[in-house]
């Protein structure tokens, strides 16, 4: 069944790809991007992708011992003239655990650049400029099928109303509601200032084991920039820990954080 799903999904991707230059774009193609990829070639790396409108949220994980990973995080965009998503923000950080069993992540670059690209055989190649880590890389997608009955799966309205608590900066805090009016989810973020991140209306996707990514389009208070972050529920176990990825961080609310109350609806 595995092998007749590969030919399946390699044989429409090759329909795809023979749409010429100028026709071809990143919403065709971020279905069969979307999802989890595991490395063939190591068995140690795997790549978690999640589509959003013309970009991809891309997050590498690299296991080198149960104590330490490489971990590189980009966001890509797709351009037609070679057919591949680019990248040119990668952060590379190497997470590792302390004696006390803290979570450490050593930033090793910001602003790595690269590409990633499915090829007509179905697997997706990772090209790295700045180091050739995916050199010999090449992924297969897992299509695993989890079965609703017997797999607990987050939802959105799982996790909403809630405050939670920075466990890097005491002056953070992140409140996820609802509009009183069913108008869907926003996020804000405070310190003693204010708010310094606002978002609303957020996409999401299922990760793997049940857990949930939000991902909002905000704005950066501090910058009046607009831009992506992301928040992850590892698994159902994990409702009172997210993790917030916010790639343009000059504001220090990226990190995890832990359940502080319930929010109080009007």
């Amino acid at each position: 069944m595995k092998k007749m799903r590969k030919m399946l999904f390699s044989m429409i991707l090759s329909l795809i790809l023979c749409i010429p230059t100028f026709a071809a774009n990143a919403s065709q193609l971020s279905d069969y991007y979307g999802g989890t990829w595991w490395d063939l070639n190591s068995q140690r790396c795997y790549m978690e992708i999640t589509p959003y409108n013309d970009a991809l949220f891309v997050a590498i994980s690299w296991g080198h011992s149960a104590f330490e990973s490489s971990e590189w995080r980009m966001t890509a965009f797709y351009n037609p003239a070679t057919g591949k998503f680019h990248y040119n923000d990668c952060k590379y950080s190497i997470l590792s655990s302390d004696d006390y069993g803290n979570d450490v992540e050593t930033i090793q670059y910001v602003n790595g650049s690269g590409t990633i690209y499915i090829s007509s055989n179905g697997y997706l190649y990772w090209e790295d400029y700045v180091e050739q880590t995916g050199m010999n890389c090449y992924f297969e997608k897992d299509t695993m099928e989890y079965s609703q009955n017997t797999v607990v799966q987050l939802q959105p309205n799982d996790v909403v109303n809630v405050v939670y608590g920075s466990n890097y900066n005491a002056e953070i805090e992140m409140e996820i509601g609802t509009y009183s009016m069913g108008g869907g989810i926003y996020v804000n973020f405070f310190n003693s200032s204010g708010i310094i991140w606002t978002g609303n209306y957020p996409n999401y996707s299922y990760l793997e084991n049940g857990g949930l990514r939000l991902i909002f389009y905000g704005t950066n208070c501090l910058t009046g920039a607009n831009d992506y972050l992301t928040i992850d529920w590892s698994s159902p176990e994990s409702t009172d820990f997210p993790s917030v990825n916010y790639t343009f961080d000059n504001i220090g609310i990226s990190g995890s954080y832990s359940y502080d109350c319930m929010l109080m609806m009007p």
